[in-house]
């Protein structure tokens, strides 16, 4: 297959780092940290497989992580309800002020049993400070993202009406012009449907951050985050996968921000090693400075669906 095979040629190009120990600066409380991660889909029913590694590993070396995402695909196959209950039973271990989650396409096989068991919302947003995180999840069957037009217009609305605040983008599969590794490779079936949408709000009004998973690239190939100037400097990230694929890892991502400051920390980590990658670590400027304090409540801002 082309992917496979622009997949292989990368990794043959780019040397993959050595990864670094935990550093005891990865523990402190001074951060707000977001772990965000996606792509669980065990290939089997039966049960969970990679997933509670990387609680494990989490749960080990963070006394607490402020927010926790999956950015879907929890499951792969239908009839998983067993699957979703050990979902969320795993996730208990980790101590988190807030767990939200999105519907990727394998769960939109079976929408009804996702929403009746892991969130009734489809889209919806949530507060931490001035932050403002807007989710949407996959509303129709398919392997490409579909959010329909009533959806987009909620999403454009609150980005208008929000640019006071830090604004944080979650949808399963990234824009088709985001810049990221299967943009520049034009895999259309990893895009949402009618990006062109989406890109034209990012150009008039600004977006920090859009997270996705949906490809599972590992983090040593280039552009797995991307600053894109062109859609009004968002920055987009891509989890790569929960799930141990053909030569990737059990990744995910941590984005520290540094109350008081406009400073953000991308963080790759693998969960097999339970180690960081130094080399694929990234700084980035945010639109203004997080302001949040420990004692404040996560809250979700708005039950749309």
């Amino acid at each position: 297959m082309k992917h496979k095979g622009l997949l292989i040629a990368a990794i043959l190009f780019f040397s993959i780092h050595p990864f670094a120990n935990l550093k005891s600066e990865d523990k402190s409380q001074d951060s707000f940290i977001i772990w965000s991660h996606s792509d669980i889909q065990p290939k089997e029913n039966s049960h969970l497989t990679n997933f509670p590694l990387a609680v494990d590993d989490i749960a080990a070396n963070f006394d607490y992580i402020d927010i926790a995402i999956t950015a879907g695909d929890i499951v792969e196959k239908k009839n998983s309800a067993d699957l979703y209950k050990s979902y969320l039973e795993t996730r208990k271990k980790i101590k988190t002020g807030g767990w939200f989650e999105i519907a990727g396409n394998h769960e939109s096989k079976d929408i009804e049993t996702y929403k009746k068991i892991i969130n009734p919302h489809l889209h919806y947003s949530v507060k931490a400070g001035n932050i403002l995180l807007l989710f949407m999840s996959n509303s129709e069957k398919g392997q490409q993202t579909v959010i329909p037009d009533k959806i987009f217009e909620w999403w454009e609305n609150k980005v208008i009406s929000n640019q006071d605040k830090i604004i944080i983008t979650v949808t399963h599969a990234s824009l088709n012009n985001s810049g990221l590794l299967q943009s520049k490779m034009g895999l259309k079936r990893q895009f949402i449907k009618d990006s062109k949408r989406f890109e034209e709000v990012l150009k008039k009004y600004k977006v920090d951050l859009w997270i996705s998973g949906h490809s599972h690239f590992p983090g040593y190939l280039p552009y797995t985050d991307y600053k894109n100037e062109t859609l009004g400097g968002t920055v987009f990230i891509d989890n790569g996968a929960i799930r141990k694929d053909f030569m990737a890892g059990i990744e995910s991502r941590l984005l520290y921000f540094q109350p008081g400051t406009d400073s953000l920390i991308i963080k790759h980590r693998d969960h097999a090693d339970g180690k960081f990658s130094d080399s694929h670590e990234k700084k980035y400027i945010l639109s203004k400075a997080f302001h949040y304090s420990k004692g404040d409540k996560i809250i979700i801002d708005e039950k749309a669906d």
